[in-house]
């Protein structure tokens, strides 16, 4: 899964976006059992509002 949204929206695995996305997830599993549906959508929509708050670059 979380190759899925590394390559989808062409994360670097290096840098500051992997880290961000690495700890979200982490934090988003440990809150309470979620499917990989769910998960899978909770990082898109935690891409999408990073994207927008940089401004879309790193």
């Amino acid at each position: 899964m979380f190759e899925a949204v590394c390559a989808e929206y062409g994360i670097s695995r290096q840098g500051q976006q992997i880290q961000r996305l690495a700890q979200f997830l982490m934090r988003e599993f440990r809150r309470g059992p979620l499917d990989e549906d769910e998960l899978l959508t909770a990082a898109h929509e935690f891409y999408r509002e990073q994207e927008r708050e940089l401004g879309g670059a790193e």
